[in-house]
């Protein structure tokens, strides 16, 4: 085990808003660990983050494929092993954005292989992420799931948002969001959006999360951000870190949002 003291996880940092976030930890001095699914980009990722942490901090680099159950035992199994009780902030919840999360795609564009693996990605890899470090984290540590306002109730139309908001489990809210319903997927501003839909589930699993008695008993917080343009994302989700963003809460840039608002 490394020397004790306290780290933050942020996963999918080899790149785009995750470097930045891990950036900005580290140029504060906060130990990082972050997670890749290319060995070679995560260990480039950590080279550059090291050159610009504070004296003092740490980055290392490990694998995961957020989508895949064996690799997020795997990297809980060596968050454990290395890590035990040092990791104080875990920020997950990045997104599969490719070709079916375009805004002008419509409903006729997404399969339902498409809508399946945004939520593995999206829904299913940031709560099983979290589930699966949930022992090995600190007492008293924050969670911050990267969702969007693209999840706002009214963006997902009410066929998916009712069912979402309804949900009393965190398997509830799973198959509120993995059932494909073209019709109710071209609801609401958001037509076709298999992506807000996951971003909608995910605000919801964070609020369930929130309310386990499981996190609870470690006295660990669980929030949603809404990162915004990719110029201040960073600032966003650091916001969400600290302690004044109540736990259970849907943020953006340091400010509350009702996530059943129009």
């Amino acid at each position: 085990m490394v020397a004790p003291g306290k780290w933050a996880v942020v996963t999918g940092a080899n790149r785009g808003l995750g470097f930045d976030v891990a950036k900005q930890l580290a140029a504060s001095g906060r130990s990082v660990i972050i997670t890749s699914r290319d060995k070679a980009a995560g260990a480039a990722a950590a080279q550059a983050l090291s050159e610009a942490a504070a004296p003092g901090a740490r980055v290392v680099v490990l694998q995961l494929e957020a989508s895949s159950p064996d690799s997020i035992r795997a990297l809980a199994a060596e968050v454990q092993a290395e890590y035990e009780g040092q990791v104080d902030l875990l920020v997950g919840g990045w997104d599969r954005w490719d070709r079916i999360n375009n805004a002008g795609m419509t409903v006729d564009g997404i399969s339902a292989a498409d809508h399946e693996a945004t939520l593995k990605t999206n829904l299913d890899g940031a709560i099983d992420i979290t589930l699966a470090l949930l022992l090995h984290l600190a007492q008293g540590a924050r969670v911050v799931q990267v969702a969007s306002r693209r999840g706002m109730l009214s963006t997902v139309g009410p066929g998916y948002g009712e069912r979402i908001k309804a949900a009393a489990t965190l398997d509830e809210v799973r198959a509120a969001a993995h059932r494909f319903d073209p019709d109710h997927l071209a609801q609401g501003p958001a037509t076709g959006q298999s992506y807000a839909v996951s971003k909608a589930a995910l605000i919801r699993a964070t609020q369930l999360m929130a309310e386990s008695p499981h996190f609870k008993a470690r006295d660990i917080s669980v929030v949603a951000v809404a990162p915004g343009w990719w110029c201040q994302g960073a600032r966003s989700i650091l916001l969400a870190s600290e302690d004044n963003i109540p736990n259970g809460s849907f943020s953006y840039d340091g400010k509350l949002l009702d996530w059943t608002s129009k």
